[in-house]
């Protein structure tokens, strides 16, 4: 089962709830790195939080644009491998550290509330984290999804009783004293932001990597440290009214919490432990992502975190006061190696960027269609798209004949699903066809077998070509000759009856769908017989191969094979329509904002054509000669997917010969 993508807030949790762990929570680490320093504590708050928002979007950046959560390669900058890996090692080590700080954590919880062995303690966070890591970053994610929210609110009510209600005075004297290894407020700011660093990176990269775009993975790691620094700025206010009382406690927030009563006390005992439980998880499962993927990497987990729980041992004071300034030093360097790598990482995409890249095409979903279209189409080659009207439903061209069958149990499928929705009973009404091509056409006869009132809709041109044996006979050759290369099917079973056109439609036809209708624009160019067809209300265009095939990001194949005149025609009429949304045959729908850039390439994808076939025609080559120089230039193997090589040859001489007849040589 696919997991499921992560929006803005689920990237949030994720970080927030690696960094929130037990000291955070607990209040020991504020009080630590900015309490102890009174008001310029606030100075240093504002710095770290900053700097968590910007650290976390390079993060986001650098794991998107280069497509990896290896920390290594996301923390180095350059190409040497010694350092990448050294790098990744490290982090790991680091990482690893943190299970220790949580597991020591837990069994502080445990003594201080419950009076219970620290043992007993570290082994139950443990036993948790492990439970949790081997079910893998979905789980991992799942789990911070219910619990940071819950973990946020009840610390900031916490703190807001204790900012406005108070406690009663401990009488304690207060007293200010620093970490040895953190003496003032600059160096712990940087100091906190830097071993922090080390849940902060793999965190981050795995959830930007499992993000819906880049746009959620930047502002979801932004809101992260929004909530980090906002908390943090709560927690202080509220430590610092009895800084004596703060400083002597092991745990300060807990024993204000118990302060307000005890109800309150043991509501935060729970939020301590969830937060030990998220910190220790979502670092532990940074760490675990650089184990090799084997079938001793579950052992190796539970092993390894098991090793850390005895380390714990050794008391959650020592953890916060000697251990995390140490990896705060370290975390320097890995913050300004970051820094560089995002810089390096930026300069390196905006080189490889071209004029006509579609922009955040990385994220962009080719079959996400609006509620009530459905794509349906089955194998490769040819698009089918299911289209529901409040009483009509209608499928966008029928696909090969080899997956004919296939197609038709699709929309089966999809009919049902939409009775479901609707309640109403449910039928295919209607085909609208936008050429003749056995790639668009092949499928009718297969659905006429399981809606024998079908009417398709079709060019007049169209009509008449259906009604000729040879384009019948040429249709059923490509049609065996698809159903061979794509290894599918009995070539016996290729049916072509009841390839016809019942009803023809010409421009500004409207084909009503209920409160929906279907505009039809004559679109030669590709055919004499290619149609567009725009869905309305929505202005979904369905646009023909006169308009250009969209074969990858940036790259149009203009697929004139009649008359580049006619082409360039149907590029303005549908340019001008202005359709809200476009779906490009055999590529699916674009994004709304590329429209009008979607045009201007189409247009230069002709020009660039038409000026290598004529640089051709002026070399005087042969017929035979310029088909294989055009097939070196513009056939790659991906485009096997979608069209095997022989029918492009076959388009490809069509294509030369259109383009020769509208040039003086």
């Amino acid at each position: 089962m696919t997991e499921r993508k992560l929006g803005v807030f689920g990237i949030a949790f994720l970080y927030a709830g690696a960094i929130m762990g037990a000291g955070f929570a607990s209040g020991r680490e504020i009080w630590q790195f900015f309490g102890v320093f009174g008001k310029y504590g606030f100075a240093g708050l504002a710095f770290v939080g900053a700097l968590f928002i910007f650290v976390g979007i390079m993060t986001a950046i650098i794991a998107r644009t280069l497509k990896t959560n290896d920390l290594g390669k996301i923390i180095v900058p350059g190409n040497s491998r010694i350092l990448t890996a050294f790098t990744g090692y490290f982090m790991a080590f680091m990482l690893f550290t943190v299970v220790i700080t949580m597991t020591a954590a837990g069994g502080a919880l445990f003594m201080q509330q419950f009076g219970m062995s620290r043992i007993l303690g570290g082994a139950f966070i443990v036993i948790l984290v492990i439970v949790t890591v081997l079910g893998g970053f979905g789980r991992v994610a799942k789990v911070f999804g219910y619990v940071i929210p819950l973990l946020i609110t009840v610390m900031i009510m916490v703190c807001a009783g204790v900012i406005i209600k108070g406690i009663p005075e401990s009488g304690i004297e207060s007293q200010m004293v620093p970490s040895p290894l953190a003496s003032f407020w600059q160096l712990a700011a940087v100091l906190y932001l830097s071993y922090n660093i080390l849940a902060v990176v793999p965190i981050v990269a795995n959830a930007a990597i499992n993000a819906k775009s880049t746009k959620h993975a930047v502002m979801g790691a932004a809101a992260g440290g929004s909530f980090l620094a906002g908390l943090a700025l709560i927690i202080t206010l509220a430590l610092q009214t009895d800084a004596g009382f703060s400083q002597s406690m092991d745990m300060p927030m807990l024993a204000f919490a118990m302060g307000l009563s005890p109800v309150t006390g043991v509501i935060y005992t729970g939020v301590m432990l969830f937060a030990i439980y998220s910190s220790a998880t979502g670092n532990y499962y940074g760490f675990t992502t650089g184990l090799k993927n084997d079938s001793k990497k579950n052992q190796k987990i539970v092993i390894i975190a098991l090793a850390g729980f005895l380390l714990g041992l050794i008391g959650f004071r020592n953890v916060v006061a000697y251990m995390l300034p140490l990896e705060g030093f370290a975390g320097i360097a890995i913050i300004i190696m970051l820094t560089c790598n995002f810089f390096i990482v930026m300069k390196n995409k905006k080189k490889e960027e071209k004029p006509h890249m579609f922009r955040d095409f990385e994220d962009h979903n080719r079959f996400d269609f609006p509620d009530g279209v459905v794509r349906v189409t089955a194998g490769s080659g040819g698009e089918s798209i299911l289209f529901f009207g409040s009483e009509k439903t209608a499928v966008f061209d029928c696909g090969m004949a080899y997956c004919g069958e296939e197609l038709a149990e699709n929309i089966k499928e999809a009919i049902k699903q939409q009775e479901k929705k609707d309640g109403s009973a449910r039928t295919l009404d209607y085909v609208m066809l936008s050429h003749t091509h056995y790639d668009h056409a092949g499928g009718m006869p297969y659905l006429r077998r399981c809606w024998p009132e079908l009417i398709v809709f079709g060019a007049a041109h169209g009509k008449a070509v259906f009604e000729r044996p040879g384009a019948i006979k040429t249709i059923r050759t490509l049609s065996i000759a698809a159903q061979k290369y794509y290894d599918r099917g009995d070539p016996e079973k290729i049916i072509t009856e009841g390839l016809r056109v019942d009803k023809t439609v010409e421009e500004g036809d409207r084909i009503s769908l209920g409160k929906e209708y279907i505009t039809v624009l004559e679109t030669k160019g590709h055919t004499d017989c290619s149609l567009s067809f725009v869905a309305e209300p929505g202005g979904l265009m369905f646009a023909s191969e006169s308009t250009g095939v969209l074969e990858s990001p940036g790259v149009i194949h203009a697929a004139v094979l009649k008359n580049c005149r006619d082409s360039k025609k149907s590029l303005e009429k549908c340019r001008k329509y202005r359709a809200k949304r476009i779906v490009s045959p055999h590529y699916g729908i674009i994004p709304g904002y590329y429209n009008q850039e979607y045009w201007d390439l189409y247009e230069k994808a002709m020009e660039h054509e038409e000026m290598f076939i004529k640089g051709l025609r002026e070399k005087g080559l042969p017929a035979e000669d310029m088909l294989n120089e055009y097939t070196k230039h513009f056939w790659r193997e991906d485009r096997a997917k979608e069209q095997p090589i022989e029918a492009f040859r076959i388009n490809a001489a069509r294509i030369i010969m259109a383009y020769s007849e509208n040039m003086d040589i």
